[in-house]
């Protein structure tokens, strides 16, 4: 079952099989961009694959993010392949809880559309579990042309032990792993050589994973994506100190092996998260290289009260001149982008929404 969601700036449906969010299309004036992926299978049959590829498209939620390697669950969790229970539903504002606890936690989803903004809300509470656990969003964008990526300030970036796709009859990888580098802009190869990953497509025929890591005392960060050619911006918003972690997916036509078949390709996952990489439960809530820096890589769980997370993310229409995004300021009721001509962009924005504080009257 499909539940849409709209205003005048935002539509989407949600799907209570896996919880994803899909057909999301963005207007602004006279423009309407729809640049979230869709896998090509979507809407073939394939009761073999897990739910999580059933589905694959726009944004979803995974608890535990990767592997679940603890309790039993498919790949990314339940969150993302489990039944949601729709509570409550209205045009611009949905709660859903799911069909069965997480690590001990019973989860709720709320999303929620803005009046006057392009911002999806995606909002989630745990009420009690044990432990920690990695978590993360995993929005997509499917750029068929090329997109300029700019993000605020981050510590490092890193790439884990193994590549994505090692076995060369499987599917192929291009970066150097592992390697920890200070720039988007310089990353190393398998090749010994430096690319730019600041842009996107940057090559062919690949599948890679790399990690960018926020310093935590920041309160916002943000993720954009500028396609010139097709005139849209992607930016996500999120709280650092909740979410340290952007992963960069970047499916190319890396993987020969089904259901991807050498032709999934431009896809990019934009995942808003805190664990280490996609690597799993027990990798993320034991010593690991990123949590000995003192960087959290899993969500402690409150047992006796609620653990709350939550990001959003919007498309709209690029300034004329803009190139790339240079600079995100949040506000309470706005955000600012400026783009790398200094004019800028006042979006409505609530910051309360993802501080869990704002009223239901949206």
């Amino acid at each position: 079952m499909a539940v849409s969601l709209r205003n005048g700036n935002v539509e989407c449906e949600f799907k209570t099989k896996g919880g994803h969010l899909d057909h999301i299309r963005f207007t602004d004036g006279n423009d309407q961009f729809s640049p979230m992926h869709r896998a090509p299978w979507v809407d073939e049959y394939h009761p073999d694959y897990p739910v999580i590829l059933q589905q694959l498209s726009g944004d979803f939620f995974c608890a535990p993010f990767g592997e679940s390697d603890i309790e039993p669950a498919p790949p990314h969790g339940w969150s993302s392949n489990g039944n949601w229970l729709v509570l409550e539903s209205e045009e611009n504002q949905l709660v859903a809880e799911l069909d069965r606890h997480i690590y001990g936690a019973k989860l709720t989803k709320t999303i929620t559309l803005q009046s006057g903004s392009p911002f999806i809300y995606h909002l989630h509470e745990f009420s009690g579990g044990n432990g920690a656990i990695p978590i993360s969003y995993h929005a997509m964008l499917k750029c068929q042309s090329q997109v300029r990526l700019s993000f605020s300030h981050k510590a490092f970036g890193y790439t884990i032990n193994e590549a994505l796709e090692p076995d060369p009859t499987r599917g192929r990888s291009l970066l150097a792993y592992p390697q920890q580098f200070t720039t988007i802009q310089s990353v190393r190869l398998a090749n010994g050589h430096h690319a730019d990953l600041s842009v996107y497509p940057w090559n062919e025929h690949h599948e890679d994973i790399l990690h960018l890591v926020s310093p935590t005392q920041q309160e916002w960060g943000w993720t954009a994506a500028l396609c010139k050619e097709e005139g849209w911006v992607y930016l996500a918003i999120k709280p650092e100190k909740v979410l340290p972690l952007t992963t960069l997916w970047q499916s190319h036509g890396g993987r020969d092996y089904a259901p991807f078949n050498g032709s999934h390709t431009h896809v990019l996952g934009l995942e808003e998260g805190c664990a280490y990489s996609h690597l799993g439960h027990k990798a993320s809530t034991s010593c690991n290289p990123i949590n000995q820096q003192g960087y959290p890589t899993a969500l402690d769980l409150n047992t006796n009260g609620k653990t709350q997370v939550g990001y959003a993310f919007a498309v709209f229409h690029a300034q004329p001149n803009w190139q790339n995004i240079q600079h995100v300021e949040v506000e309470r009721h706005s955000i600012r982008v400026t783009g790398d001509d200094g004019t800028h962009r006042d979006i409505a924005f609530d910051s309360s929404l993802l501080n869990f504080s704002a009223s239901s009257n949206v």
